[in-house]
């Protein structure tokens, strides 16, 4: 489970808004539709399942002491900031309304945003950085380490992690992390498939086998401790 997250991520530059951020989208471009096929739903749909996935890990290196759980909640953080830092560019956040909006509300971006263009790796010190840090999620855009406004179900499947008893908590951590790697296989696999830009059709094909391969060990978790119920 040390494998490292790496590969390479083609540009998508997307141009920036004129507007000030707390008026509209840093990226203004309308391409309504499911975001299987909408780069801006689908970048809105991957960064909250990315936040989740974090807060998520977080919860769990401080409610168990399992070996296999820990090791695994390890290797999510930091697998899942790597595709944030791809999909969300510095000094912007993700808002409740799925807009990408910059975090200084001081006018408009004067450089191009978008996917980054270097190969994306794991450092060996991350996950301890990200884990002893701040919560990756937020509903108010700016502040420093808190850069995504979290939908209301996933904000539940959180809150039901810390309410959880500690008995039934490695469960209920395995079930939500199958059903919500599933979720994410589809939204990637989707997207590769019928997105919109050829771009993020490219990023979403090489992040793909990552995101199976947490699948598979989230499934080998819940068939380890899990009661075989839907967590999502």
């Amino acid at each position: 489970m040390k494998t490292s997250l790496a590969y390479g991520v083609a540009a998508l530059a997307l141009a920036t808004a004129a507007a000030p951020a707390q008026a509209q989208s840093l990226f203004p471009f309308f391409d309504n539709g499911p975001a299987t096929e909408s780069t801006m739903a689908f970048r809105a749909e991957a960064l909250r399942g990315d936040a989740y996935e974090i807060e998520s890990s977080r919860v769990a290196l401080q409610r168990t002491r399992d070996p296999k759980v820990r090791a695994y909640a390890r290797q999510m953080i930091p697998d899942h900031q790597k595709t944030t830092d791809a999909l969300l560019p510095v000094g912007s956040s993700l808002n409740a309304a799925g807009n990408v909006v910059r975090d200084d509300e001081g006018g408009p971006f004067s450089s191009p945003l978008g996917i980054l263009t270097a190969p994306l790796t794991v450092p060996v010190n991350l996950a301890g950085r990200i884990v002893s840090g701040q919560s990756l999620i937020d509903n108010k855009p700016g502040t420093p380490g808190q850069r995504v406004a979290l939908d209301p179900r996933r904000q539940a499947k959180l809150q039901e992690l810390n309410t959880v008893s500690r008995r039934d908590f490695k469960a209920t951590y395995a079930a939500q992390q199958v059903a919500a790697h599933r979720e994410a296989v589809a939204l990637y696999r989707g997207y590769a498939e019928d997105g919109s830009l050829p771009e993020g059709r490219t990023f979403a094909r090489q992040a793909l086998p990552h995101l199976e391969r947490h699948l598979d060990e989230a499934a080998r978790l819940d068939d380890r401790y899990g009661y075989g119920t839907p967590a999502f």
